[in-house]
């Protein structure tokens, strides 16, 4: 299995060392000796690739360090600090094969997450793969609703879908949304 890691900074290491931790979190089979590829804009020891994502050229550095399709792209809080969004999602879909995944996470619009950082330059809700452009290119399989905690600062994830998006739409205390796409 063929993994790309967007945006991985440190984590770059822990995916190298324990790919199964990608498994136990989401609940997608991996295999045994899945490869990974992670790529972040910072030069970290363990980041495979170093490009900047605002950057239409790259899906070209990636390409050229692993030519096969993806079986699966992790892009955890990086969607949200893109200028061109669809043009980020555009070239995620080049990179899957057919019916292969997508992982997005992002904070969720209404939170002071998603509004606290000056680098932020997009927000996301459950409502943003409604549009007609995605839908050309992905399926949305499922949506994971996550509150953080506000003393310890924990992730937790809401064991439904269901109860995620009522929480979401009735309190605004959902503070990210993980989304699972699947290519078309």
């Amino acid at each position: 299995m063929n993994i790309l890691v967007l945006g991985a900074g440190e984590k770059a290491a822990d995916y190298h060392a324990n790919p199964s931790s990608i498994c136990n979190r989401d609940s997608v089979f991996i295999g045994e000796n899945p490869r990974i590829v992670c790529v972040d804009r910072r030069p970290l020891w363990s980041v495979d690739v170093i490009a900047d994502l605002d950057n239409k050229d790259w899906r070209t550095r990636v390409v050229s360090l692993a030519p096969d399709l993806y079986d699966l792209i992790i892009a955890e809080h990086i969607a949200e600090h893109l200028t061109d969004r669809i043009g980020f999602l555009k070239n995620c879909y080049s990179l899957l094969g057919y019916e292969k995944l997508l992982i997005l996470e992002v904070p969720n619009w209404c939170h002071v997450l998603a509004h606290g950082n000056l680098e932020h330059k997009s927000t996301w809700s459950r409502m943003s793969f409604d549009g007609y452009v995605v839908q050309d290119f992905f399926r949305v399989e499922r949506v994971k609703y996550r509150w953080t905690n506000p003393i310890s600062f924990r992730n937790h994830y809401f064991p439904t879908e269901w109860l995620g998006r009522q929480v979401d739409r009735f309190t605004r205390e959902v503070s990210g949304l993980r989304f699972y796409l699947r290519a078309k």
